[in-house]
């Protein structure tokens, strides 16, 4: 960690800890167990730091903003877990204005008192929120961003149109740009906030759905990414052996549709063929396609066809499975959790990839009405047949919960490099998941014998053995059920084929199949060279972890660092702070490598006139969950002193680096420990106690034992050169008490 990072530490978070509540009723400071670049990630609330306030605008006001009144903090989802806990999302604003992507998570215990905070916070520095461009002058500009050819409220635009100064109130759909505040992170980790207009820009031609980020202050377009999650390539089966579908009798033709009304708003599955150019009509019913009819006769004979009609069968079952997997196992109603909305399903669309991809189709309300839904393509004949299994609809069934859970961004951008990647990863995720479930269960026909939920794609591809796999992420054969694969994957954080959307999928999917199935042998390397071994706990058990986090834990921006810290507290929440289940969470994360996201290792604690990362002139607890805590006169710029009558807790998951300078004043506690998951405990330093409990523990890594001076004493003293004790446990033992100062 370089000094600057340092000292933007020491100056955030003096801003961000030691300011007195100022309305209200008063919210205590929780404990920062992660953090990322000095802001808060994840803070918890104990007994002994409750949040002091059930008001959760009011935690968060006091936790992240010091209760700056140009900050708030906005309601906008709550749900429920299967444990009975409330989980609340809270966007952040700052003047009123929406931070994009500023988006934090509130957790309540059974009693209703607030168990932690987490998500993305962003302290933005004093800015104007009134923008110079227009809305309409906004939108010209992401127009020309965009450069299509058709756009779906106007067939085509005009060159008048796109030169018009106000809008145009005779666009049906005419996108509403959303005035807000941009963050954009550089490789250094500084961060800017520009004004800016977002707008969903819908196209015909090319088939598409985009947001543009367009400059409020300067105009030009600083960011832009697709809506619509495409999982091109994946493969499919149109067979799935005889299985119980739901269909709906048209009173009109005496014929039944592939309509289900049983579950939520309806699972509908249509012919897209006689348009493949969804969506001309932006409705939900989308107009152009047509219904599948039979007198309720679903018959092999009658639909392996020419056509494929068998492959409408797989999709509309499979998105029967999909949302009885959900509802029966998660108490889900559906992608986005209401009842009330149907789902989509479109075969024989040919309209992208020359029908050699699977879509989820899904856009906000601002170009018109919603609509969501999932595209399927034929194939191609050659190396691949439709794109209908169950996989694939669990897939893109996926991107819909990743949409509505946490709004995860679909895309990588060079401000979320990670995103879309995690995005596409946890779809792999539900469609193994999925396809375990209904295979377990025997929902899936007697015939149908060619699953393997560790592959995607494995049914349908007509030239190597499957797409992707989450046990072989490399695909070079090494897993001998999957050889040839045909897309290679990373499975270690920055090792090969960590690249691209798809390649940096791997990381997180691979870590789901370690965390599910375990390691096949003791000796397993990542390609950092490092061994590994997991015992697993069982996809059930993995499932429920990865659903937590992604539901209650996730936000926009989550990289793989913060889906690290994520399912680990699902695993916390779900099975215990020091159960097998969160262990192996962790394992399993450290053997594809994704860190613990500490700059340099750690988090730097320093005392600078009673202000830094802690005030060490009150009573203050400072825990790093899985990482090291530093305290070094050299890197902090000062003495770290823990000061006269006051008491320090450090916790941290690997070690705790003491460096010189370190002092603990007359009548002050000192005590430092490690993860209590760990087969560590206390450090105890006190001028006024004897410790009686000595229980070994790991303070640093090195051979020399440290110098403690003076030595008796009954008032201060000095512990340096600690960063080279060997390890053990220590306990100063004052005269007053009786004793020598001593090392145990």
């Amino acid at each position: 960690m370089n000094k600057a990072n340092y000292n933007y530490l020491l100056i955030f978070c003096s801003y961000l800890f030691f300011l007195t509540t100022a309305k209200g009723q008063l919210a205590n400071k929780g404990l920062v167990t992660a953090a990322s670049n000095g802001v808060p990630t994840f803070i918890e609330f104990d007994d002994k730091h409750p949040a002091g306030s059930n008001d959760a605008e009011q935690v968060l006001l006091s936790n992240l903003a010091n209760n700056n009144p140009l900050f708030s903090f906005s309601k906008t989802q709550e749900m429920i877990d299967k444990l009975g806990r409330k989980h609340e999302k809270y966007q952040q604003y700052y003047q009123n204005t929406k931070v994009s992507s500023g988006v934090y998570n509130v957790h309540y215990n059974l009693d209703s008192t607030i168990a932690a905070i987490n998500g993305d916070y962003y302290p933005i520095l004093p800015m104007s929120v009134v923008p110079i461009l227009t809305e309409a002058q906004a939108l010209t500009a992401a127009l020309t961003a965009v450069n299509a050819q058709q756009y779906a409220w106007q067939n085509p635009p005009t060159e008048q149109w796109l030169r018009t100064t106000t809008l145009d109130s005779t666009a049906t759909f005419y996108p509403i740009g959303e005035l807000l505040i941009y963050p954009i992170s550089d490789s250094l980790g500084n961060t800017t906030y520009p004004l800016c207009y977002q707008f969903n820009i819908v196209t015909t031609q090319p088939f598409n759905s985009q947001v543009v980020m367009i400059d409020a202050i300067q105009g030009g377009s600083i960011n832009q990414y697709s809506t619509f999650s495409s999982a091109a390539g994946d493969a499919c089966t149109r067979y799935s052996g005889t299985v119980a579908i739901e269909t709906t009798l048209n009173t009109n033709s005496n014929n039944y549709e592939l309509r289900d009304a049983t579950r939520g708003g309806g699972i509908v599955t249509r012919n897209a063929s006689v348009s493949n150019s969804i969506p001309n009509n932006l409705t939900t019913e989308f107009e152009d396609a047509n219904d599948m009819i039979s007198p309720n006769d679903w018959t092999c004979v009658e639909h392996d066809n020419i056509n494929k009609d068998n492959a409408a069968l797989d999709a509309h079952w499979a998105g029967m499975m999909v949302y009885d997997y959900f509802k029966q196992v998660h108490n889900r109603d559906n992608f986005n959790d209401d009842s009330n909305t149907p789902l989509n399903i479109f075969v024989h669309f040919q309209g992208f990839f020359g029908g050699v991809a699977a879509e989820w189709l899904g856009t906000s309300g601002s170009t018109g009405p919603e609509f969501f839904g999932i595209a399927l393509g034929d194939g191609n004949g050659t190396s691949y047949d439709p794109l209908v299994s169950l996989d694939i609809i669990a897939h893109e069934f996926g991107h819909g919960i990743a949409q509505f859970s946490s709004n995860l961004l679909p895309s990588n951008t060079p401000n979320a490099p990670e995103t879309g990647s995690i995005n596409e990863g946890l779809s792999d995720i539900w469609a193994a998941v999925v396809e375990n479930w209904v295979v377990v269960n025997g929902f899936n026909g007697a015939g149908d014998i060619d699953k393997d939920v560790w592959l995607a794609g494995e049914e349908v591809r007509l030239d190597v053995k499957a797409e992707r796999s989450l046990r072989d992420p490399k695909g070079f054969g090494h897993d001998p059920l999957s050889f040839p694969i045909g897309t290679s994957m990373a499975d270690t954080y920055n090792g090969s084929f960590f690249n691209g959307l798809r390649g940096k999928s791997g990381v997180i999917s691979h870590w789901f199949y370690l965390l599910s199935e375990g390691s096949a042998a003791t000796d397993e390397i990542n390609d950092d060279g490092d061994p590994f071994s997991i015992q697993p706990i069982g996809i059930e058990k993995a499932a429920d972890i990865i659903y937590l986090a992604q539901t209650v834990y996730f936000t926009p921006s989550t990289n793989y660092i913060g889906a690290r810290q994520a399912t680990l507290q699902a695993a916390k929440d779900l099975y215990g702070r020091c159960s097998i289940e969160a262990e192996t969470v962790v394992a399993a994360w450290n053997a594809v490598a994704v860190p613990t996201g500490m700059t340099s290792g750690g988090i730097l604690a320093c005392g600078l006139n009673g202000n830094g990362i802690y005030d060490n002139s009150k009573n203050v607890n400072f825990e790093v969950t899985d990482d090291i805590i530093w305290s070094d006169e050299v890197l902090c710029g000062v003495p770290v002193i823990v000061k006269e009558n006051s008491s320090t807790v450090f916790k941290a998951g690997e070690r705790i680096f003491l460096g010189a300078g370190f002092k603990v004043e007359r009548n002050a506690t000192f005590r430092a420990y490690t993860f209590e998951c760990s087969n560590a405990a206390n450090y105890r330093v006190s001028t006024t106690e004897t410790t009686s409990n000595h229980i070994n523990t790991k303070i640093a890594n090195y051979n020399s034992t440290p110098n403690l001076f003076p030595n008796p004493t009954s008032g201060n003293f000095t512990i340096t050169q600690l960063e080279q004790f060997t390890g053990g446990n220590i306990a100063i033992i004052t005269q007053v008490a009786g004793h020598k100062l001593k090392k145990c």
